[in-house]
């Protein structure tokens, strides 16, 4: 009969984990506009961390061009950080529930 693991050791083992992870998240997720003029970097909750606009495009471009790259850029950053932030979550249960199950040596 397999022997049940600590859930001490599987709470240690998840928090590790989630502290690599928030390392990550402080970094931020990019994401560019159709045309590769803006790049948008969110943190894995969406939130705005910076923005990148050359010059150039804020000096010569329409207004509106310069507003849909914005957009995109940050619609396509916020769209890959709620990926990354599903597949986090699915390695946290997964890890959470191999462990669980997993019989200790």
């Amino acid at each position: 009969m397999p022997e049940l693991v600590n859930p001490l050791e599987v709470s240690d083992a998840v928090t590790q984990e989630a502290a690599k992870e928030d390392v990550q998240t402080r970094q931020g997720v990019c994401g560019r506009s159709r045309d590769e003029l803006v790049d948008a970097d969110v943190d894995e909750r969406g939130m705005l961390l910076s923005l990148r606009i050359p010059r150039h495009l804020l000096r010569g471009a329409h207004p509106e061009r310069v507003c849909n790259a914005v957009v995109e850029a940050v619609a396509n950053a916020r769209h890959q950080a709620g990926q990354l932030a599903r597949e986090r979550a699915q390695a946290r249960e997964g890890l959470a529930h191999s462990r669980r199950a997993r019989p200790k040596r």
